[in-house]
């Protein structure tokens, strides 16, 4: 249904201590239902407080495959590949405030990468040194 919006609250991550190049997930949100659209527009907003980021550090929102099912409620099955495009933003070239998009598309489209189910995370990935490496962010 047009005008539908998930809604994942301004909160804080935090990837601090992260070595140069390595990278942590964590699940923003979990489970959603995406089988009634035909294309998915993911805003994310890269909030100026609380922010703490240096040294090139990256961190990124995207959408994976989420396929829960009931047989086995307290197991968690998800892709751990990005569907798609993603949201970017680096250190040193991207400054809060700041808004990113990517869209999701079903196979009546054209290209398919919108399953009946995605969940959204971010991934932060440690910049030249490790330092303190926190953001705030929301996405719709």
């Amino acid at each position: 249904m047009p005008g539908n919006t998930y809604r994942i609250p301004k909160r804080m991550y935090d990837f601090s201590g992260l070595g140069t190049g390595a990278s942590a997930v964590i699940p923003m949100a979990t489970g959603l239902d995406m089988s009634m659209y035909r294309e998915v527009v993911v805003v994310v907003r890269f909030h100026l407080n609380p922010t703490n980021w240096t040294n090139t550090q990256v961190f990124t929102v995207s959408a994976r495959l989420d396929a829960p099912t009931p047989e086995d409620p307290g197991t968690e099955f998800f892709g751990t590949v990005d569907l798609g495009s993603v949201a970017m933003f680096t250190q040193g070239t991207d400054t809060a405030p700041a808004v990113k998009f990517f869209t999701l598309l079903n196979a009546a489209t054209g290209t398919s990468n919108l399953p009946a189910t995605i969940r959204i995370v971010i991934k932060g990935t440690g910049g030249s040194a490790p330092a303190t490496f926190q953001v705030a962010v929301s996405v719709d």
